[in-house]
């Protein structure tokens, strides 16, 4: 690599525009006395953003003048190309005076909030429908240096959607840039990519699709076809950075002016990732053991703080993702990295009832919280999860593709290399909330619940239902299926309980986060030393061993033996019962009895009785002649 003086920035133009008379075309007004234009190239009145080159998009995020650009020498190759009308930047490297490589892509190293990071810019002018060998080959040394390096890689993404016509070898770029960043993710570098207008399809999908987080400016329109004719954007084959945001492509629409800020501060969460505190002592507020009409009443007080109110009281700088990248983006699920107070953590909450009339699936919610323990896993960041699934249980009806999508969550959990901290903050009800109480330690607040589905009406608040008939001697009494947060510690099923303040969290939502505070600082500090092999053991141990550790828990499984024996003996009593009325039913009818036929005797009689109206013919045969 080789050391670039200045890299061209927007205020190298400034002279320039003195002499011309500029105006914004969406909005009319004077951009040659407007600030945000000259130093961003975007509207200072209606914000719109101006295509800018690479190197131009670089000075704007890196911190100095000084950017450390990779050699843009490489080895040369035989000519594989034919003259064309209009080349793209393949056909043009031919021509070494041009340098169009050098400019199509823009490599090197800065720093960005005081963080050193590889950065690779594409130049939306020079990049065709397709990426050639030459530009890939550029972007691949790059990705090997962040990879040799261990250093976090930003991608800046712009261009496939000209009409030039790209390489015979471009077919099979996508492949090689997939093995590149394959490792990198393998080996725990993170990549940041940010879009631009325009895209195509091509670019989009080898170069921003491999990224962990990835951002939008405003105005970007990207192409969703594969194909690089000159149609009329449409809807069809069209996408606004809003609708990308919607479907859950992308993590968010950043303006120009904060994309170096957002960049800057997930670098920081990933590059610091601080150590986890001591424990603190909370407040004492005395053990208040609830029954389960109590607890269920304090989960539907309208002010009882829902799991996102916990997320933003106890972590700050929170980074949030968005989508599943298959699917959409299910707004009932916050997903993020942030800081809890010193350290870095991926954090998760389900939000229960409190986003209504969420028509996402479950499956979307599984998706979308599998792919923030990835991300935690590969950047070794400790995983926090607040579950609710709310009174109204999207799992009532679960789908195949709900069940495949949870199934591969709960296994992603099981085998996560990093702490796995599960906090019930209301109702834990369905698949997919008892499955993310897989972890390394599970907690439930003194109101939650563990409730069987259909056990909290749907629609009507929760509470429970009648009760049934009073239950046989000897077996374990929850009311109707639903264990309060004492119960569930006395089964063994969670470590502890964290107590709200009394009579529950709505009365004092601070001392609630305080104890919610103390509980994780003490986790942490338990969890973050201990080796990777030795967490994933102790865990599988300890969900081998649920509800197999207290008297309680053993006498349920007790009970549920004398239960399946009681519905054996029950079952049988019915087979019996219905056996005995079949024979007194069956002895009550008249008995007839089935005597065979003689065929002899059946046969004679039928050779009679032809005799006879064959005798009968001839008789009337005689009438009729005789008249």
């Amino acid at each position: 690599m080789h050391r670039t003086s200045d890299p061209t920035t927007p205020s190298d133009f400034d002279s320039e525009l003195d002499a011309l008379d500029l105006t914004c075309p969406a909005c009319d007004s004077d951009l040659i006395t407007d600030e945000l234009f000259l130093s961003h190239r975007v509207c200072g009145s209606c914000n719109r953003h101006f295509s800018i080159g690479a190197r131009e998009r670089i000075s704007l995020l890196v911190d100095s003048d000084v950017f450390e650009e990779f050699s843009t020498d490489l080895a040369a190759m035989e000519s594989l190309v034919v003259r064309e009308r209009f080349p793209s930047a393949e056909r043009l490297a031919e021509h070494q005076h041009m340098r169009v490589i050098g400019d199509a892509v823009v490599s090197g190293v800065g720093t960005i909030g005081g963080l050193k990071a590889v950065v690779v810019a594409l130049d939306d002018h020079f990049i065709g429908p397709a990426l050639g060998a030459l530009m890939t080959e550029k972007v691949i040394l790059a990705l090997e240096y962040a990879s040799t390096w261990k250093l976090p890689l930003l991608l800046l993404c712009a261009g496939g959607t000209t009409t030039a016509q790209a390489g015979p070898l471009a077919l099979v770029q996508g492949g090689r840039l997939a093995t590149a960043f394959a490792r990198l993710h393998l080996e725990g570098v993170l990549i940041v990519g940010s879009t631009s207008h325009p895209i195509g399809s091509s670019v989009f999908a080898n170069m921003a699709a491999h990224c962990d987080l990835l951002f939008s400016e405003p105005g970007v329109v990207a192409r969703t076809t594969a194909t690089g004719g000159p149609e009329v954007p449409n809807s069809k084959t069209w996408q606004t950075a809003a609708d990308l945001l919607r479907d859950g492509w992308i993590d968010a629409v950043v303006d120009r002016p904060r994309l170096k800020g957002q960049i800057a501060a997930v670098l920081d969460l990933v590059s610091h990732p601080g150590f986890a505190q001591g424990s603190i002592t909370p407040t004492a507020n005395g053990a208040s053991v609830l029954s389960t009409r109590e607890s269920l009443a304090n989960l539907e007080h309208p002010d009882r703080p829902s799991a996102g109110a916990i997320v933003a009281a106890l972590f700050s700088g929170l980074i949030e993702l968005h989508g599943d990248r298959v699917d959409g983006d299910d707004s009932s699920v916050i997903c993020g990295i942030g800081r809890f107070d010193a350290l870095s953590i991926a954090v998760a909450a389900m939000l229960g009832d409190s986003v209504p009339d969420n028509r996402r699936s479950v499956a979307t919610s599984a998706r979308k919280i599998a792919r923030l323990a990835r991300l935690a896993g590969r950047m070794d960041l400790p995983l926090i999860v607040f579950i609710d699934s709310g009174a109204n249980d999207r799992t009532s009806v679960f789908a195949p593709d709900s069940a495949f999508a949870v199934n591969a969550l709960t296994s992603i959990l099981a085998l996560l290399p990093v702490p796995v901290i599960a906090v019930g903050a209301g109702t834990v009800s369905g698949p997919l909330a008892t499955g993310l109480m897989i972890g390394d330690r599970q907690f439930l607040m003194s109101s939650a619940v563990y409730a069987a589905p259909f056990s909290v009406a749907p629609g009507r608040g929760k509470f429970p239902r009648p009760p049934r008939a009073p239950r046989t001697m000897g077996r374990v009494a929850e009311d109707d299926g639903v264990l309060t947060a004492h119960d569930c510690e006395r089964f063994g099923l969670i470590d502890g309980v964290i107590e709200e303040s009394r009579p529950g969290a709505h009365a004092d939502p601070e001392s609630t986060m305080v104890a919610i505070r103390a509980v994780l600082h003490r986790s942490l500090a338990e969890l973050t030393g201990t080796g990777q092999r030795r967490l994933l053991d102790t865990r599988h141990r300890r969900q081998r061993t649920l509800g197999q550790s207290t008297p309680e828990g053993l006498a349920a499984a007790r009970s549920e033996l004398w239960e399946l024996h009681e519905w054996q003996r029950s079952v049988g009593r019915s087979i019996d019962e219905w056996r005995l009325r079949w024979e007194e039913l069956k002895a009550s009818q008249p008995r007839l009895s089935f005597q065979r036929p003689d065929m002899h005797e059946l046969a004679t009689k039928l050779r009679t009785r032809r005799a006879v109206l064959i005798e009968r013919a001839r008789l009337g045969d005689r009438s009729s002649k005789e008249s």
